[in-house]
């Protein structure tokens, strides 16, 4: 399950393995549509994807990746601090 502290703002929806379906999808979709990438790269980069899409789990709570990424800078002080 994605954690607080795996959000990214400069990789929303994409985290530890842990993409959500619609994430993947769109990245099979550019793939395939990639002409610059070689045959056999981009063969092997599907199979990935494909595996990937297999296993991943929809996003429960969408509707949060907003907020947390909204208040990701006053959010990631708080997370380094040692608890008391």
């Amino acid at each position: 399950m994605p954690h607080l502290s795996d959000a990214d703002p400069d990789r929303a929806g994409r985290g530890d393995g842990e993409a959500p379906p619609e994430q993947i999808k769109k990245e099979i979709a550019a793939l395939k549509a990639d002409k610059t990438i070689p045959e056999a790269q981009k063969k092997q980069d599907l199979a990935e994807l494909e595996a990937e899409l297999k296993t991943a789990k929809p996003i429960q709570f969408k509707e949060n990746i907003a907020r947390v990424l909204k208040y990701f800078d006053k959010l990631s002080p708080l997370m380094m601090q040692e608890p008391d």
